[in-house]
């Protein structure tokens, strides 16, 4: 791989991943994949999760118009908005989070300590070289 093609394309995937754990340059330049993966597994988690609320969104957004729809247009309408929210149902056919729901909330948990044990190395490291330095 050269230079240039890890500025263009490595680079830039691992600033979007790292970008809420406050990586720097520096510290994406010299970390392993390894090391990152899981930083891009908890970015891929939350963009499910966007991808969840935008789909619900959605499903209120279009129960409305329905509803403002057929109210308008229709001399017997029946149509209603939904009563509950949609995840409140959802909750109590089930009870609880399942396992494989619980293990995502762990892993990002493990994930955010990950990353705030690695910025506190850094800036303990930084804070040593500047009293160094200085």
């Amino acid at each position: 791989m050269t230079w240039e093609l890890y500025c263009e394309e490595v680079r830039p995937y691992w600033l979007l991943v790292t970008k809420e754990f406050g990586f720097m340059v520096d510290d994406i330049d010299w970390a392993c994949p390894a090391d990152l993966e899981p930083y891009a597994k908890a970015y891929r988690m939350q963009l499910q999760q966007q991808d969840s609320q935008l789909h619900i969104m959605g499903m209120y957004v279009l129960s409305a118009v329905s509803v403002a729809i057929e109210r308008n247009f229709s001399k017997r309408a029946k149509g209603k908005y939904i009563e509950k929210p949609l995840l409140y149902e959802i909750d109590h056919k089930n009870g609880t989070m399942t396992e494989n729901e619980m293990q995502k909330q762990r892993e990002l948990f493990v994930a955010r300590l990950e990353a705030m044990g690695a910025n506190f190395r850094i800036s303990r490291k930084r804070k040593e070289n500047e009293d160094k330095d200085g």
